[in-house]
């Protein structure tokens, strides 16, 4: 089986797609709001309410972290302890943007998710790739979307593309899933981006 396609990722994912309780996660104004204050404890509730949507405890401590300095291509990291002991830190440099930041909380909760399973790919590009994945695939795909493309600078128009799976897989993989659930075209554009919509007209169906 290879997990680079869809129907891998669904079916390594599989527990986790047919929950009974499985639903879409709603990122409404709300949501993205509490996101712009740059306070830990905003931060925290948003980190609070995608963990209870994913069925795991929240987590000891969600802040910002001074002097956090990642790579590009990383933008948080988790370390992960125990169900409830594990703490997630944001660079500085997110602060303001709730669409990344939304993502970015999105991605390091389904770590946490899949550590509490037992589930942990060896190879970190692969265990990256995997965590992408079930985010969409337990019913975080509108976050996730959202914040695929983070635009750097309003000037110059540069962006930054956030996560590990391509765009197009990402999409391919939230259409699957809907269709799974019989979720309909427009509930699952609701609470989408502009931006995010693009990518579905970008990406081969």
């Amino acid at each position: 089986m290879r997990l680079s396609t869809v129907d891998g990722y669904i079916q390594e994912l599989s527990s986790f797609c047919n929950r009974s309780n499985w639903n879409l996660f709603e990122p409404s104004e709300k949501f993205y709001s509490g996101l712009l204050s740059g306070e830990d404890s905003d931060l925290y509730e948003a980190a609070k309410a995608l963990a209870e949507h994913i069925d795991i405890p929240p987590l000891r401590s969600v802040s910002y972290e001074w002097g956090l300095v990642m790579p590009t291509s990383v933008a948080g990291r988790i370390h992960i302890h125990s169900a409830t002991g594990s703490k997630i830190q944001i660079p500085l440099f997110y602060v303001g943007k709730p669409l990344p930041l939304g993502a970015i909380l999105a991605h390091e909760l389904t770590h946490q998710m899949l550590a509490i399973h037992g589930i942990w790919c060896e190879e970190e590009s692969e265990n990256e790739q995997l965590t992408d994945a079930a985010s969409i695939v337990v019913g975080l795909g509108k976050v996730v979307l959202n914040g695929t493309i983070t635009e750097l600078a309003e000037t110059t128009g540069e962006t930054q593309l956030l996560g590990y799976l391509d765009p197009s897989l990402r999409v391919n993989l939230y259409a699957t899933v809907n269709r799974l659930h019989g979720v309909s075209a427009s509930a699952a554009t609701k609470h989408l981006t502009n931006a995010a919509i693009d990518l579905f007209t970008r990406s081969p169906a």
